[in-house]
């Protein structure tokens, strides 16, 4: 028998498995939830099925908030043990979503996609509709396959420290992108208002053009977003 209606023993604990040099703020926080094992009435022994915040975690999203990103925790794990880990990594009750199945995903995901751009980080088969239907979906090693063949974007290695490299080169690709632009505009204008007034020759403009173009991809090549 595992579990029953009536058992025999508190049906929830916590436990907290500490990192390095075991410091209870450094630690990794796991949450379990016990199932009982007994046979003829009598117990022997608990079962503790847990989910473990990745180390890390509470910092990188402390770092998204204060860019005013909203985050939210969307997971199909029961109520009680989803809200303990969201408290851990410092969400609200607001922001936390339980008990959600594969088709509740998608549908929350579209609905918020509908309004803004949206990242969903997921590992799972059941996370597939909804890495396909945000913004940018992110996928996991470590998960289930399918992640791999849907995401936008697969991380090889599934800690804190890519998750935030990918946020980071992100923003940096973007900045990089605007400030090409930017200067290729300016050269251009510049260029054209010249040869308005006739202040350019056919061959100089000839001359001037290429330089444009080997002017941005230099300034591209210059400020890589990613370490590899």
């Amino acid at each position: 028998m595992v579990g029953g209606r009536r058992p025999i023993w508190p049906s929830r604990m916590e436990l907290e498995l500490g990192m390095g040099t075991g410091d209870r703020d450094s630690g990794q926080h796991t949450t379990y939830q016990s199932s009982h094992v007994g046979r003829h009435r009598s117990l022997l022994g608990l079962l503790g099925l847990g989910a473990a915040g990745r180390s890390g975690m509470v910092e990188l999203l402390a770092g998204l908030r204060s860019r005013s990103i909203e985050t939210l925790l969307l997971s199909g794990d029961g109520n009680e043990i989803t809200t303990r880990v969201g408290a851990a990594l410092g969400f609200s009750s607001a922001e936390i979503i339980s008990e959600a199945s594969p088709e509740r995903k998608l549908e929350y995901v579209q609905a918020r996609s509908s309004k803004r751009r949206t990242v969903f980080i997921g590992d799972g088969a059941n996370d597939a509709g909804a890495l396909c239907a945000a913004t940018v979906g992110v996928g996991v090693s470590g998960g289930a396959e399918l992640t791999l063949q849907l995401a936008g974007v697969f991380l090889m290695q599934p800690t804190s420290e890519q998750m935030a490299e990918l946020f980071l080169g992100a923003r940096q690709t973007m900045n990089s992108i605007k400030k090409t632009l930017m200067i290729s505009s300016l050269y251009n204008l510049s260029g054209a208002t010249l040869a308005l007034f006739g202040l350019v020759t056919p061959i100089v403009a000839a001359v001037l053009m290429p330089i444009s173009s080997l002017t941005v991809v230099f300034l591209a090549l210059s400020s890589r977003s990613f370490r590899q």
